[in-house]
């Protein structure tokens, strides 16, 4: 019988140190889950801000993309005017060349018919004189 308690002790004592490591192994499972939830609630929120300045990254994005389309379209629109008031300019300036150079085309002719006239006249003149010559 006492050989009996003796091993009930014995056992005793083995299923006390191993429910004491077992309590050991709990209370450090717990902290460990403690942990494990802090850096979970850490995590979301950390997700959340993410979130967040992604999403108003995202809207800045948009923004300035509407922004640079708007600018780049009024430039494109500016640009068209400018090309359009360019080639009514330079069409008017060829209009006008094209008028100047068929009024000197005119007047050249003129000049030339003027210059043929004098030459006319200055042969008639010379051939007067030739005769008035020849009579004296």
């Amino acid at each position: 019988r006492q050989k009996e308690i003796a091993e009930l002790r014995r056992d005793r004592a083995a299923w006390q140190q191993e429910l004491s490591k077992q309590e050991q192994a709990a209370h450090h499972l717990e902290e460990r889950i403690k942990e494990a939830t802090k850096l979970s609630a850490s995590l979301h929120k950390l997700e959340k801000e993410l979130r967040v300045r992604r999403d108003q990254l995202l809207h800045l994005q948009r923004v300035g993309e509407e922004r640079l389309r708007g600018q780049l379209e009024e430039w494109r629109k500016e640009s068209e005017k400018r090309w359009a008031k360019s080639a009514a300019d330079w069409e008017r300036q060829r209009e006008e060349e094209a008028k100047r150079q068929a009024h000197f085309g005119e007047i050249w002719r003129i000049q030339r018919e003027y210059a043929r006239r004098q030459m006319a006249e200055l042969e008639r003149w010379i051939e007067e004189l030739e005769e008035q010559i020849k009579g004296s």
